[in-house]
């Protein structure tokens, strides 16, 4: 694992100048913050595999980056699914002229339901038999990534015909609500503290075949699948995440092949390193100082999105 980065440091602008030529797949890449790392690695040269459930999204996108003479393709994929990730995986590296895959960027997610909700009733007796609960957040945020990591150690394996000058690098898309809770959210904070546990867990296995694998936490950002929660967050006061300052830690994290085990959150107005990790307590201080100044009042915000949504 590399160093803590300053916060200077890691909000310290990069052109993208090293990512000419290498070749990326971006799971969830046909909307949000999956598309727009899509688009800006593209211009900035690379090849870019996009991976999506979202087919007509995800054709229509991919079409329009090519008209502009970008190098990009999609593949449709559930990343639920192991076959399909593996087909992606595939087409990605034979997208590469040296068959040599330099990035994965597992960005796929989705929010798809709350614990339980305040206006559905609980059983009134014995012989009802209560309604399973959805498990689409673990499905895509859990299984989905899980996949994605391990396709990415193994592919990133896989001897190119050229071989890489630098580290492979896998970066995880998480949330920052996996060092928070929102009790409303539980189902999808549960997979992404399952996402943060698979990061810590494999990022010495990933450095010991020489790779790297960094993990990004978002505050809450206007993207297709937060669109159903932004207007609750804005009308409770709680501030929304800039998709530029994800579009720049990727960057940074790419272009900058000595970061390595770190996971950074991301907005809602700078990015900084979490410290997750035994000298910064796994994140615990830092977590704590980000809500106290970058969220503050957060407590009064949160009991305000309880009540926004009918909780007692």
């Amino acid at each position: 694992m590399s160093a803590a980065l300053s916060d200077d440091d890691l909000n310290a602008k990069v052109d993208g100048s090293d990512l000419d030529g290498k070749n990326v797949l971006i799971t969830g890449g046909a909307s949000g913050i999956g598309a727009d790392l899509a688009k800006t690695l593209a211009e900035k040269g690379a090849q870019v595999t996009i991976v999506d459930i979202q087919a007509d999204r995800g054709r229509e996108f991919a079409l329009q980056l090519q008209q502009q003479g970008l190098k990009v393709q999609f593949v449709v994929a559930n990343v639920n699914s192991w076959t399909d990730q593996v087909a992606a995986f595939q087409a990605a590296v034979g997208f590469s002229p040296s068959r040599r895959l330099d990035v994965v960027i597992a960005s796929a997610g989705v929010f798809a339901e709350p614990f339980y909700l305040p206006n559905k009733p609980f059983i009134s007796s014995l012989g009802q038999e209560p309604e399973p609960p959805g498990i689409k957040d673990y499905e895509v945020n859990t299984i989905g990534i899980h996949y994605t990591t391990r396709l990415a150690l193994e592919y990133f394996e896989l001897e190119p015909e050229s071989p890489a000058m630098e580290p492979k690098c896998l970066i995880m898309i998480g949330s920052m609500v996996a060092y928070t809770d929102i009790p409303m959210m539980s189902p999808y904070i549960a997979s992404k503290y399952a996402a943060r546990g698979l990061f810590r867990s494999v990022r010495s296995i990933f450095s010991r075949k020489g790779h790297r694998v960094n993990h990004l936490a978002p505050w809450l950002t206007a993207t297709p699948m937060t669109a159903s929660s932004l207007k609750m967050f804005e009308e409770c006061g709680a501030p929304i995440g800039d998709v530029s300052l994800a579009r720049g830690a990727v960057m940074r994290l790419i272009q900058d092949s000595s970061i390595n085990g770190r996971s950074i959150v991301v907005g809602p107005r700078r990015n900084i390193d979490l410290c997750d990790d035994v000298d910064g307590q796994f994140g615990g201080p830092v977590a704590r100082k980000y809500l106290e100044e970058e969220l503050p009042g957060w407590d009064q915000t949160e009991e305000r999105l309880r009540k926004y949504m009918g909780f007692d």
